[in-house]
C-alpha cells in the first residue's frame, strides 16, 4: 500500500478527482458560437486504462498508456481554438508535508504538440507544468515541458507524426519525479499540474498524472533533486 497516502488526498485517483481542486479557462466559452469550428473546450477528468489520444506512432508501434498504476489517473486536456495562452486545465491540492515523510513522490506522463517547434518557433509551443507552492504561495519547484526543450529530449518519444492532427506529438513516457520538501515539514504546500495549449489557436498537450504520495526523508548525507526515471 502507499506510504502515508493519506497525507496526499487520493494521490493514485482511484476515487475520481476526490481532494483535488480542477479548474479550466476558456476565454470566450460564454461566446462560442462566435469562435471557429475547430475550437475544443480543455477539461480535467480520471481516466481508465486505454491508448493516450495522439500518442500512437504507426512506424515504431509505439503508444502511450493512460495509467500508471491501478486502475484509473488524472487526465488533463488543454484545449484549443483561441489566440494566445489562454485555454488550460488544472488539477491542484493543498496538503501538508509530513515530518519524516518529506519526499514529494509522483509519476506523470504527457502527450505534446510541437507544431511551432517544427516550424521555427519552440516557444510558441503548447507545454504541461508542474509546480510545488509554500506556505506563502511562493514557487517552491516549477517545471515546464515542451516537444522542443533539450533538457527533456533524451526521454521523449515520438508519437503521432500527422500535422494535420496537430501535430507531430511527441510523449513523455510515464516518468518518475522525485522532490526533496525537508524545509517545509509541517508546513502547508500546494501541488498543481497543468496542461497548457500553444500561443496561437491550433495546438494543445495532454497530462497525465498518478502515483503521488509522500516517501521518507532522505538521510543527512544525501542531498535530493528532481528526479526522472
Amino acid at each position: 500500500p502507499p506510504l502515508l497516502s493519506a497525507q496526499v488526498t487520493n494521490g493514485f485517483f482511484e476515487s475520481g478527482l476526490t481532494g483535488w481542486t480542477a479548474s479550466t479557462r476558456y476565454r470566450n466559452a460564454a461566446n462560442v458560437s462566435t469562435n471557429s469550428v475547430g475550437d475544443r473546450f480543455p477539461y480535467a477528468v480520471t481516466t481508465g486504462p486505454m491508448v493516450a489520444p495522439y500518442s500512437g506512432n504507426p512506424s515504431t508501434g509505439y503508444s502511450l498508456n493512460t495509467v500508471y498504476e491501478g486502475s484509473s489517473s488524472a487526465m488533463l486536456y488543454s484545449g484549443f481554438g483561441e489566440s494566445g495562452r489562454v485555454d488550460w486545465a488544472q488539477i491542484q491540492q493543498t496538503t501538508v508535508v509530513p515530518d519524516g515523510f518529506c519526499v514529494l513522490e509522483f509519476y506523470m506522463a504527457a502527450v505534446i504538440s510541437g507544431y511551432h517547434t517544427e516550424n521555427g518557433e519552440p516557444d510558441s509551443d503548447a507545454f504541461v507544468e508542474f509546480d510545488v507552492l509554500g506556505p506563502a504561495n511562493q514557487v517552491l519547484m516549477s517545471k515546464t515541458f515542451s516537444f522542443g526543450d533539450p533538457s527533456i529530449r533524451s526521454l521523449l518519444v515520438n508519437g503521432d507524426p500527422n500535422s494535420a492532427s496537430g501535430g507531430p506529438f511527441r510523449v513523455l513516457p510515464w516518468s518518475r519525479f522525485e522532490i526533496d520538501l525537508a524545509a517545509f515539514n509541517g508546513q502547508a504546500v500546494t501541488l498543481a499540474f497543468s496542461a497548457q495549449k500553444c500561443e496561437q489557436q491550433q495546438h494543445f498537450s495532454y497530462a497525465y498524472i498518478d502515483a503521488v504520495r509522500f516517501l521518507p526523508c532522505y538521510t543527512p548525507t544525501i542531498t535530493p533533486t528532481l528526479t526522472v526515471n
